[in-house]
């Protein structure tokens, strides 16, 4: 039963833990407002792989940060106690008593050289979130002269369980909110149109000038949330392109299509790459497609010498690489540089092998010219190339992922065939 003054320790304790939710730099005074509330002398936060227990993520107070980057570094794949706190359920306050027997702990390698030394033997824990991939937990610790935390530590940590749990996921909400809008600004000052589309083919989001580019350039639009071409032929090329792309077992991992538009505006050309969850940004966490629009009319051109610099090309190369991102296959790069089909397959390959993405064996892979097209979006992230577009978004526009957007110029264009350039070297 807690006392008056418990209980008003305990209301200061859970209004710290709230006002901490929206100021970063109050989050760890108020982890160190619970550990001594309960009695405990330090205190961790950490996010845990949940299978192998591995140290994700983590932040302390009140803790000797020499034996807390031991910890993290060297001793967490050895603690003892790790094994039974995994089993246990989110919630569940737990102490070391409750997880080990005490005589198999302190024959422990991790008692013997870092606990015991760093006198930090006991734990007062409770899990605060779970998944399949990782869980997040608090560990309040307390040394020997303290010793094991009693039942009236663990009352008082479970009153505020609840309360840890909520203010938790509360900060990762806002935390992944802060990196959304990050995320978003950045892309929004890119000269293309960036899609991220999910593993159905429906649109997760879109920036700024994608935006602009599906309601009012033609050739592409979103019809029921997923992005179509204007043509009908075209429509069927690039749903086909999406499919492969996000088929992990496909050798064909991603395209750059272009799609028609009616005259005389010049085709787009929208690259497709393949991506991977766990490089997704945070944004995206339930993307596998990332999809880059040109708009040759508006858009400026991807500087040749700038993907020179960063890809550590030579200047034919980047030349190639400026062509083969405009949508044109190796036989019209070659017609439009003056060149042999022979001399653009082998520079070609050359960039490939430069991209650090040739497959074994020397083959050149449907991978490799996704990555580097990977690694020339990074180079537009980071302001290598010019941000501010050249089609100014109108102040009515509301950016809303995956929402249905007409074309004004969605018309069909012809019954020609669709145009589509692999990543594949064509053979000889």
């Amino acid at each position: 039963m807690l006392t008056m003054d418990d209980q008003t320790r305990l209301l200061d304790v859970i209004g710290r833990l709230y006002d901490a939710v929206t100021d970063e730099a109050q989050w760890l005074p108020a982890m160190q407002g619970v550990s001594e509330f309960v009695g405990g002398t330090g205190v961790y936060h950490v996010v845990l792989a949940a299978q192998s227990g591995e140290v994700i993520a983590s932040e302390s107070a009140g803790i000797d940060p020499l034996g807390f980057q031991l910890y993290q570094s060297h001793y967490a794949a050895m603690d003892v106690r790790l094994p039974a706190a995994l089993d246990r359920a989110v919630g569940e306050v737990v102490t070391e008593q409750m997880l080990l027997e005490r005589r198999a702990f302190e024959r422990s390698q991790i008692y013997a050289e870092l606990l015991k030394p760093y006198d930090v033997p006991h734990i007062l824990a409770t899990t605060l979130q779970r998944n399949s991939d990782h869980l997040q937990a608090v560990v309040i610790q307390a040394g020997v002269r303290h010793g094991p935390f009693d039942a009236t530590a663990l009352d008082r940590l479970r009153d505020l369980v609840p309360h840890l749990i909520r203010a938790a996921r509360l900060r990762d909400a806002l935390r992944v909110e802060h990196a959304r809008t990050l995320e978003m600004s950045a892309l929004d000052r890119l000269p293309v149109g960036v899609v991220f589309l999910e593993r159905g083919g429906q649109i997760v989001a879109v920036n700024r000038f994608a935006e602009r580019l599906l309601h009012h350039a033609g050739g592409l639009c979103a019809r029921q949330a997923r992005l179509r071409a204007a043509c009908p032929l075209d429509d069927r090329v690039l749903e086909r392109a999406i499919s492969t792309c996000r088929d992990e077992g496909s050798t064909e991992r991603g395209a750059t299509l272009r799609i028609r538009r009616r005259p005389p505006a010049s085709p787009l050309s929208i690259t497709l790459i393949p991506l991977r969850r766990s490089t997704a940004p945070v944004l995206y966490g339930q993307a596998s497609v990332l999809g880059l629009i040109r708009d040759p009319d508006c858009c400026p051109r991807l500087a040749p010498r700038i993907i020179e610099v960063g890809l550590n090309l030579t200047a034919a190369e980047s030349r190639l690489a400026c062509q083969l991102l405009d949508g044109l296959s190796v036989a019209e790069c070659a017609r439009q540089l003056g060149k042999s089909v022979y001399t653009c397959r082998a520079q070609l390959k050359s960039i490939y092998a430069k991209s650090d993405t040739l497959a074994e064996r020397g083959a050149v892979s449907g991978g490799a010219l996704t990555e580097y097209i990977g690694r020339l979006f990074n180079l537009l992230v980071v302001g290598l190339i010019p941000t501010r577009p050249t089609i100014q978004p109108s102040g009515d526009f509301q950016r809303t992922p995956g929402r249905s957007t007409k074309s004004q110029n969605s018309n069909n264009l012809g019954s020609d065939d669709a145009s589509r350039v692999p990543l594949t070297a064509e053979p000889r």
